[in-house]
């Protein structure tokens, strides 16, 4: 097990990640500060807090849990409408792989991963993706 900020995963990926802490009032993090600036800095501010969270959210390469208390975050969705349903999947598609440049079916030489989503209403939402990398590299 690895524990790191989220700044410090960026760049790296992981088979499962687990984000603790999404919660109102930690996620976007606000200091003092923060109250004091202009509303466009506040919304830039805000921003990158986004996109902190979503650079974390995307190194997990096979599962993602989030965890927090109370609220959520508000940056996180809270309806089943807010996760649309994804496409089927076409294990003929032609991919290639980012690291070693090999090229062929998902099928073949990539294969699939099954991603399971709770969402905050409840619901679990299971999506079927194809591996990011083919089968020599991972």
């Amino acid at each position: 097990m690895r524990i790191a900020t989220f700044h410090r995963l960026k760049g790296l990926e992981f088979p499962r990640v687990l984000l603790s802490g999404v919660q109102d009032h930690l996620m976007p993090m606000r200091f003092p500060a923060w109250y004091q600036l202009e509303p466009e800095k506040q919304a830039e501010h805000d921003k990158q807090q986004r996109c902190l969270l979503y650079v974390a959210a995307t190194r997990a390469r096979d599962e993602l849990a989030i965890t927090g208390y109370g609220r959520p975050s508000p940056f996180l969705a809270t309806t089943p409408a807010a996760t649309p349903d994804a496409p089927e999947l076409d294990l003929d598609a032609e991919k290639t792989c980012p690291r070693c440049g090999a090229s062929g079916s998902v099928g073949e030489l990539f294969g699939t991963r099954r991603i399971t989503r709770r969402l905050v209403s409840g619901d679990v939402k299971t999506l079927e993706r194809a591996q990011s990398y083919c089968r020599g590299c991972r």
